[in-house]
């Protein structure tokens, strides 16, 4: 979004990017799995935003209790809302303390090192898994699950999580999917990390013979074969055509089937909970129309939390950027309202200490040589107290 601002402004503008954690790049740092190093370098691209003198960073700042919405408005001419999603759908009835469900927004968030964040399955030792969901989540949740721990040397997942993934000692992984084999969302990279772990065999049920070459269906088919003669320790199972209708005593009943686990991840998508109130469309986003909040003249929104959580970064960059010429094509009568203070300013004054953009290199500096200290590209930081640690001019009551 600041980008979009920056390269289409035809006059002076100054933007400041307000973070609920003391750390930028939300998805790209907590939601891509953190083996997929080179879908995470979309970070250096957003750092060069930060970089620019028309831009102001100010992490650990939550919107909402340490300053309101209303409070923006009024020192802001326009203000964009790009918070995303913030959990994960369910949609199964459970009736069963024995087996913890958790979404895969969650297991996801937390693997990733996502600050002060429970272990969400709440369990020492989940052999067999449960996922259901037919796209490339599903598939980073099997992965990461079964991939041995010194598969993650060259990943940016904490030392601590993987431990507690090990310690898991997941053996056995189902993929539930409602849709056929060929319609699945699986993208061919993804489901060939997947179907190639070392060691593992590959069983399906619902893929028939016949499969057309370049298909998901073709190279599963594939996988089981290649696997067929050997019983290795770890399995992923396709379940195609299933759609998981209730969760009792560890049984997942799916029509006629069941099957017995001891976790179950739900990668069936994710919603929102409106941000501050504002109106919510029926399918779940925030109420708008090419970007501006109805009801709204100064109130816009990108990203996830202004349509339907689909599309990659890229995707969602190339929206942005629609709303960004739109807010930059209503200046003159944005640029009417009076401006009440500088925000910055408000915050010290009620005891505030926003984190800049040289606070955040602090922080990541302490990071990377932690992880050098592993041969790793970094070592995260999974409490907000440690990252404000590392900021030198911070001091932690």
């Amino acid at each position: 979004m600041a980008d979009g601002l920056i390269r289409q402004a035809d006059c002076p503008i100054e933007i400041t990017v307000f973070e609920d954690l003391p750390t930028p790049f939300g998805l790209a740092r907590y939601g891509v799995a953190g083996d997929h190093l080179g879908t995470k370098a979309v970070t250096r691209l957003l750092a060069r935003v930060f970089r620019n003198d028309a831009v102001t960073y100010a992490g650990n700042v939550r919107i909402g209790d340490a300053i309101s919405l209303e409070c923006l408005r009024e020192n802001f001419h326009a203000v964009a809302i790009a918070t995303g999603v913030n959990e994960g759908r369910s949609g199964i009835p459970v009736d069963s303390p024995e087996i913890p469900v958790i979404s895969a927004f969650d297991f996801i968030r937390w693997a990733n090192g996502y600050p002060d964040m429970d272990f969400p399955l709440k369990a020492g030792t989940c052999h067999r898994v449960g996922i259901v969901g037919n796209g490339n989540v599903a598939l980073d949740v099997a992965r990461i699950l079964l991939r041995g721990k010194s598969m993650y040397d060259s990943s940016d997942f904490p030392e601590s999580r993987l431990s507690t993934i090990g310690k898991m000692k997941t053996r056995e992984v189902r993929l539930l999917g409602r849709r056929k084999a060929v319609d699945t969302r699986f993208s061919p990279k993804e489901l060939d990390e997947l179907l190639n772990l070392p060691e593992t065999s590959i069983r399906t049920f619902g893929v028939g013979e016949g499969a057309s070459p370049g298909t998901p269906e073709n190279a599963i088919l594939k996988a089981v074969n290649e696997t067929a003669n050997v019983e290795y320790s770890r399995s992923v199972t396709f379940h195609f055509e299933c759609d998981p209708i209730s969760v009792s005593h560890k049984i997942v009943n799916f029509g006629a089937r069941s099957i017995c686990v001891d976790a179950l991840v739900l990668a069936i998508g994710q919603s929102i909970s409106s941000p501050f109130n504002l109106p919510l469309a029926d399918e779940g986003y925030i109420a708008n129309e090419s970007g501006q909040i109805t009801g709204y003249k100064d109130l816009y929104v990108v990203g996830w939390a202004g349509g339907p959580p689909t599309g990659t970064i890229g995707t969602n960059r190339v929206s942005s950027h629609n709303v960004a010429k739109k807010i930059l094509s209503a200046r003159h009568d944005l640029l009417s309202k009076t401006l009440a203070s500088n925000i910055l300013e408000v915050l010290r004054k009620d005891g505030v200490k926003p984190i800049g953009w040289a606070d955040w290199l602090a922080i990541d500096d302490a990071e990377c040589l932690a992880g050098q200290l592993r041969n790793r590209p970094r070592e995260k930081f999974t409490t907000r107290s440690e990252m404000l640690r590392a900021v030198p001019k911070y001091s932690v009551d």
